[in-house]
C-alpha cells in the first residue's frame, strides 16, 4: 500500500500525543479556575442568571394565559383573583431584583477578584 503500516502507528500515536496535551493544557486551565474560584458563588450566580431568565421568559406566558382563560371570566372573578396575582408577580419581581443585584454587583466583583488571582499565578 501507499501508507505503511509504521506511518499510520507515528500518526495514530501522533494524534494520541496531541489530544494528551490539549487535554492536560484544559485541565491545567480548568484546575486555575476552579483554585482561584470560590465555586460555590460561582454557582450561586449562575443559579440567579437562571432564575432572571425563568421569571423573563415565564411573566409573559403567565399574563397569555390569563388573558385567555381568567379574563374572559365575570368582573367578581377577577377581582377575587387580583390580589393574588398582583403578590405573585410582586414576589416575582422582588426575587428578580434580588438576582439581578447579585448578578451585577457581586458576580463582576468575583470575576475581577478571579481575574487578579489568575494574573497573579500567572506573573508571580
Amino acid at each position: 500500500s501507499l501508507v505503511s503500516r509504521t506511518h499510520l502507528t507515528n500518526l495514530h500515536s501522533l494524534d494520541y500525543t496531541l489530544f494528551f496535551f490539549i487535554c492536560e493544557g484544559f485541565m491545567s486551565i480548568l484546575r486555575l479556575f476552579i483554585t482561584t474560584n470560590p465555586i460555590r458563588k460561582f454557582f450561586f450566580d449562575l443559579f440567579c442568571a437562571a432564575i432572571i431568565s425563568l421569571v423573563d421568559l415565564a411573566f409573559p406566558q403567565i399574563v397569555r394565559q390569563l388573558t385567555n382563560t381568567l379574563f374572559t371570566q365575570s368582573k367578581e372573578m377577577i377581582l377575587h383573583a387580583l390580589l393574588f396575582l398582583v403578590i405573585l408577580f410582586l414576589i416575582g419581581y422582588i426575587i428578580q431584583s434580588l438576582c439581578r443585584y447579585y448578578v451585577s454587583c457581586q458576580g463582576h466583583i468575583m470575576g475581577a477578584q478571579m481575574e487578579r488571582d489568575m494574573r497573579k499565578d500567572l506573573f508571580d
